[in-house]
């Protein structure tokens, strides 16, 4: 189940849940049209694109899915317990213009049958009329549990398990930019300006014939994908409490990742 909160979703997730997206390119009319872009979007099914569904936490879950031919994207969510919520998006590094829907579970079609009408013993109006009343003085005056399933088996640890490098930032001396604490600290992750971006190159601590990875890792906040590196070194480095790496090719489903910060 779900409910519209802003851009995002707010869902109800229980042990097993399937989420259904659609993934569209848009683009803006050409100039001579003299349309503003906001009014003439266009959308198209995009196929074979990486798209990512994560949700903020303190043990990062993500899952990953690759859209059909027409589009679609399917996750299977699995270990996502109570009422949370939930980011999906595509990778802008290829492609910018591509943008997630997410499909309603409910189906917008109704049935035709008619159900016949129930019909009231007046001799049993005033017991009703008396229960309805209990049932709302109990509502106002007794304060009601909400049972809900324990959740079982819950991992503490991270999707991607024990990292290789673990950093208490706390431990350190404090520096007042992302930058500085990427580079003095963490020796296993370069810390490259390229045409005015920041990137991270991890080095490979599997493969002993690999110095450097030249791809960007995934890079996580809370557990939610940054694509762009400029974000997190313009955060504020006092908020970040742990940062972890993982030092090798990770392979999440159908995608692969040149390592992960987190």
């Amino acid at each position: 189940r779900h409910k519209i909160k802003s851009k995002r979703k707010r869902f109800t997730v229980g042990i097993e849940a399937h989420v259904r997206a659609k993934l569209k390119r848009t683009t803006a009319p050409s100039r001579s049209s003299g349309t503003p872009p906001e009014r003439g979007l266009s959308a198209f099914p995009t196929s074979l694109v990486s798209t990512y569904l994560a949700s903020p936490d303190q043990y990062p879950k993500l899952f990953s899915s690759v859209s059909d031919s027409s589009g679609n994207v399917r996750f299977e969510v699995k270990k996502l317990y109570d009422i949370r919520e939930i980011i999906v998006q595509a990778n802008p590094r290829g492609d910018t213009t591509n943008r997630v829907e997410l499909i309603s579970p409910y189906s917008d079609k109704y049935s035709a049958r008619r159900w016949a009408e129930v019909s009231q013993n007046q001799q049993h109006t005033e017991q009703l009329l008396t229960r309805s009343i209990n049932m709302q003085t109990f509502n106002a005056f007794m304060t009601r549990t909400i049972v809900r399933p324990a959740p079982t088996g819950v991992d503490s640890l991270a999707f991607f398990g024990k990292p290789t490098n673990k950093y208490f930032l706390d431990a350190y001396t404090r520096f007042p930019t992302m930058e500085e604490v990427m580079r003095e600290y963490v020796s296993t992750v370069f810390v490259r300006n390229r045409q005015g971006k920041f990137h991270f190159y991890l080095i490979d601590q599997v493969n002993p014939t690999a110095s450097a990875f030249t791809d960007d890792p995934m890079i996580l906040l809370d557990g939610i994908p940054v694509f762009n590196t400029d974000k997190i070194i313009a955060f504020d480095p006092l908020k970040v409490k742990k940062l972890e790496v993982v030092n090798s090719l990770y392979y999440l489903g159908n995608v692969s990742f040149s390592g992960i910060v987190s």
